[in-house]
């Protein structure tokens, strides 16, 4: 294993990775929370997140005012995540990194690679862990023994009780610090008024909670008042890291980016390379502005929720026409998730368009639609597919548009959850079968009513990633 160097003679600071016992307790709230109370403090921080999460970034930023960075295990090497941490921390008063899921939940859900556990060992970062104690007491110290003894070292520093009264935080904290030898360094009470509310990707954006700031100036609140910031402070302070100087280059190429509430999805790692490499990035918005910026070289479409702007972005009459004048003539475009739905690019070379059919978040809707629309088309011909596409274009003009379809058909009653998208709708002609391969879906069962193993053979996304590594070497040259 590597050893994380450190430079002398560095000025200290704290430094945290918030992690969950399990998701759901509350680790964005209580990041929002701590990132603002150090703010109070004068304190100059670069916040993280674990894993390629777009979302939750976006509450680090509502805090701090500037951009949040991911560190992912997954697609980064060590050595480049170390360089990412540094680079980042470096100069700064305190650097704060949300974990993702459970403390050790990494790859598939089986592995600690790419956990928050994984992060923290790679970065030699101590942990705050945020524990829920409702329903247990006793109970959670041996919770904690095994989070302690499941891998060494384990990292964790200090522990946090969220949702606790008082009353229960006063009953715990010396149990819990006597059983474990863990610090228990404060609480935060259940706040409902600080509640963020959810959807199927996780947390709602931050630009969509018009009240934001009051919810998080409440967290900041009961953070100032329930924990122990002395001990917190004393028992994350760790030394600066300093990071190697980068010449970035001179800007040889300007880049139209998209950057709006519709188009959010982006991480801050990807515009800081291409300005690292020459790019000069020039935003716009698909929603308000008429044009493209003038003398472009590249046009970038990140991901986001076009789906709930659909009529303004259908509106918008002049900016579809340029954006699809643009990719027709041969600008090099990257599409990334549902930029890849902006109907201008409906056609165009190299860009793979979607339509989506129905109002986002409402599932209900979205199924008695889609049920109206195929009332009259015969059984046989209810033909449909779930489709997937990624799409890179290089510089030099090369291609390599890679797609995963599930075909099936429609059914007009809805089976299963009424979940995700058409799922309780969308008939499979095959099931996956634990073992690899699949058989043909004889029972007619919904996507929705498939377990897991059923669902991963013949998963459209799967498919194409699939086919995305094996041919990605080849088309780079490699």
């Amino acid at each position: 294993m590597e050893v994380y160097q450190y430079m002398e003679n560095v000025k200290p600071m704290p430094r945290v990775l918030i992690a969950g016992a399990n998701s759901g307790c509350g680790k964005t709230s209580i990041t929002c929370g701590i990132l603002k109370a150090l703010v109070n403090r004068e304190l100059h921080i670069q916040s993280y997140k674990c894993g390629p999460d777009y979302i939750d970034p976006m509450f680090h930023r509502a805090v701090l005012g500037v951009p949040s960075h991911n560190l992912d295990l997954f697609f980064s090497t060590p050595q480049t995540v170390r360089r990412l941490y540094t680079s980042g921390a470096a100069g700064h008063g305190s650097a704060v990194c949300e974990g993702a899921m459970g403390y050790y939940d990494g790859l598939g859900g089986v592995s600690a690679a790419a956990s928050a556990w994984h992060t923290a060992d790679v970065l030699d970062l101590p942990v705050l862990l945020v524990v829920r104690p409702k329903g247990a007491s006793l109970t959670l110290a041996a919770q904690l023994q095994g989070l302690k003894a499941f891998r060494t070292p384990h990292h964790i520093a200090g522990v946090l009780l969220n949702d606790c009264t008082e009353m229960l935080y006063k009953l715990l904290a010396p149990m819990l610090e006597r059983e474990t030898g863990l610090p228990v360094v404060g609480f935060l009470p259940p706040m409902p008024d600080a509640a963020i509310e959810s959807r199927h990707l996780g947390l709602k954006t931050a630009g969509e909670i018009a009240d934001l700031q009051q919810k998080i100036q409440i967290l900041t609140a009961a953070a100032q008042k329930n924990i122990d910031w002395p001990r917190l402070l004393a028992l994350f302070d760790r030394p600066t890291p300093m990071a190697p100087a980068v010449q970035a280059a001179a800007p040889t190429v300007r880049i139209a980016v998209a950057q709006d509430e519709a188009f959010c999805f982006t991480y801050a790692e990807t515009l800081e390379s291409l300005q690292a490499a020459g790019a000069e990035l020039c935003y716009f918005s698909p929603l308000r502005d008429a044009a493209l910026p003038q003398h472009i070289g590249g046009l970038y479409l990140p991901g986001g929720y076009p789906e709930l702007y659909a009529a303004q972005l259908a509106a918008n009459t002049a900016m579809r026409c340029a954006i699809n004048t643009a990719v027709q003539r041969g600008l090099p475009t990257v599409a990334d998730d549902s930029g890849l739905c902006v109907d201008a690019l409906n056609g165009a070379p190299g860009v793979y368009s979607a339509r989506y059919a129905g109002e986002h978040g409402n599932d209900a809707a979205n199924n008695e639609k889609l049920m109206a629309e195929m009332q009259n088309v015969p059984v046989e011909q209810r033909a449909a597919k779930f489709v997937s596409a990624v799409c890179l274009i290089l510089p030099d003009g090369r291609e390599l548009v890679v797609t995963g379809e599930c075909p099936g058909s429609v059914a007009l009653t809805p089976a299963g959850d009424n979940g995700f998208g058409y799922d309780p709708l969308f008939v499979p002609d095959a099931v996956g079968l634990p073992g690899g391969g699949t058989v043909p879906n004889t029972a007619h069962r919904t996507y929705a009513e498939l377990a897991d193993a059923e669902k991963d053979a013949i998963s459209h996304r799967g498919r194409a990633m699939e086919k995305l590594e094996a041919e990605l070497a080849a088309f780079l040259g490699e």
